[in-house]
């Protein structure tokens, strides 16, 4: 088997909601956003949501679908599904509240 690139993704959350309903180190959440895709096979725009979970142990593990409208006008369905580690937040993903405590607004994915 030789695997091929076809592309890369660049997305940017749009809007989105982390929560920790179970305790400080488990969360959920719900996001949307949109993106470029450049490669030798496909270019385009994406469009998508994410209802990732973090794991107790610190990893998240996102349910990406979406889809992608290509340069020449087609469409492509997407999804992503696996396990992302992020070992440090930026302190601009973070937010405090009097009334809700702290939240993530964003996870930091390093894109």
């Amino acid at each position: 088997m030789r695997f091929e690139e076809l592309c890369t993704l660049r997305m940017q959350y749009g809007e989105g909601t982390w929560l920790a309903p179970y305790g400080e180190n488990e969360y959920a959440g719900f996001g949307t956003g949109k993106g470029d895709v450049e490669g030798p096979r496909i270019r385009g725009t994406m469009h998508w949501a994410n209802h990732p979970r973090r794991r107790e142990d610190l990893v998240w593990c996102p349910d990406l679908n979406g889809t992608i409208a290509t340069a020449d006008g087609a469409k492509i369905l997407v999804s992503i599904k696996g396990y992302s580690i992020i070992e440090e937040l930026r302190p601009s993903t973070a937010r405090s509240s009097p009334r809700y405590g702290s939240r993530r607004t964003t996870p930091d994915t390093g894109g």
